[in-house]
C-alpha cells in the first residue's frame, strides 16, 4: 500500500479515535479490554462502532442494516487482513458483533502499547514535521474529497468526519511518531541490511510488507507481554445487526399504531360531524 493510499484509509481511523475521545464525558468505566498499564474503556469501543456504522446510514434517519451485516460477517474491517484471508472471510461469512467489538478493543490497546512504547523509548516529533506532514495530507484530501478547491480541509475534517484541524494535527503527531518507532524497530531487527528508500522514492510492496511484518509481530509481542485482555461481551451491543433490527422494527410498529390511532381519531371526528348535522 502506498503513502498516499495510507494516509486516505488512516483518516478514517483518525476520526474514529476523535469521535471516541470526544465520546467519553459522563460515560461510566465499564471496560473493554485490560493490560498492564491501562485499560480500554467500552465506551471508546462503542464510539468507534457507531462511527463506522453511521457510514451506513440513509436519509430517512434508518441503516441499510443488511449492508451492515455484510461488513461485519465479511470482517472487512480488518485493515491488515491479506487477500487470501479476506478471501477466506467472505466465504465463511460467520462474523459477530462480538467479533467486531473484540477487534476494535484489541485496535485500541495497540494504539495504547504502541504510545507507550514511543513514550518509553522518548520518541518525539517537531512542530515543523507535523506541519510538514500536514500540509502534504491537506492536499492529498482536498484533491480526494474537495476537488482541489483551496482552503476546504478544514471543512472536509467537519463536514466528513465530524473533527477539528487541532485534532486531526494530534493524530499526525500520533502517527509520526509511531512511524519513528517502526523505523527503530526495523532498525533494530535488520540492523545493517536495512534499507531505507532515496529521498522521493517508496519501498517495494514487498519490502514494504515484509516491514510491516516485523513491526506487527513486535508490537504483538509486546502486547502479549503486556498481558492484555479483552473482557466478557456485553449483551445487546447497540451497533449489533439484530439489535438493529429490532430497534426499526419497534419504531415501525410505533409508527403504525400511531397513524392506526389517527386513522380512527379522523374516523371518529367524521361520525361525530355527521351525527350533529342529523
Amino acid at each position: 500500500m502506498t503513502r498516499t493510499k495510507k494516509i486516505i484509509a488512516g483518516l478514517c481511523t483518525a476520526a474514529l479515535a476523535a469521535v471516541a475521545a470526544l465520546g467519553l464525558a459522563g460515560c461510566g468505566e465499564d471496560v473493554a479490554a485490560t493490560w498492564a498499564h491501562g485499560k480500554v474503556l467500552e465506551a471508546d469501543v462503542t464510539a468507534a462502532a457507531e462511527t463506522e456504522l453511521g457510514y451506513y446510514k440513509e436519509d430517512d434517519g434508518s441503516y441499510d442494516i443488511s449492508s451492515w451485516t455484510n461488513y461485519i460477517a465479511n470482517r472487512e474491517y480488518i485493515e491488515d487482513a491479506t487477500e487470501e484471508e479476506q478471501k477466506a472471510y467472505e466465504k465463511a461469512a460467520d462474523g459477530t458483533a462480538a467479533d467486531y467489538r473484540e477487534y476494535l478493543a484489541k485496535q485500541k490497546a495497540r494504539e495504547a502499547v504502541i504510545a507507550y512504547e514511543v513514550d518509553k523509548r522518548k520518541i518525539e516529533v517537531t512542530d515543523d514535521e507535523v506541519e510538514e506532514q500536514l500540509q502534504f495530507e491537506a492536499q492529498i484530501y482536498e484533491s480526494y474529497y474537495g476537488g482541489g478547491h483551496a482552503g476546504t480541509f478544514e471543512s472536509i475534517l467537519h463536514n466528513y468526519f465530524g473533527m477539528t484541524l487541532e485534532q486531526y494535527k494530534e493524530g499526525v503527531a500520533k502517527q509520526l511518531k509511531e512511524d519513528k518507532l517502526k523505523e527503530q524497530v526495523i532498525a533494530e531487527k535488520k540492523g545493517d541490511s536495512a534499507e531505507q528508500p532515496a529521498e522521493g522514492e517508496e519501498l517495494s510492496e514487498e519490502e514494504e510488507a515484509d516491514n510491516d511484518a516485523l513491526f506487527n509481530e513486535y508490537v504483538e509481542s509486546l502486547m502479549e507481554s503486556y498481558n492484555v485482555k479483552v473482557t466478557e461481551c456485553p449483551a445487546n451491543l447497540s451497533y449489533d445487526p439484530q439489535t438493529l433490527a429490532a430497534s426499526a422494527e419497534a419504531a415501525s410498529a410505533s409508527a403504525s399504531t400511531g397513524t392506526d390511532a389517527a386513522a380512527e381519531g379522523d374516523s371518529s371526528s367524521a361520525e361525530g360531524d355527521a351525527a350533529k348535522k342529523e
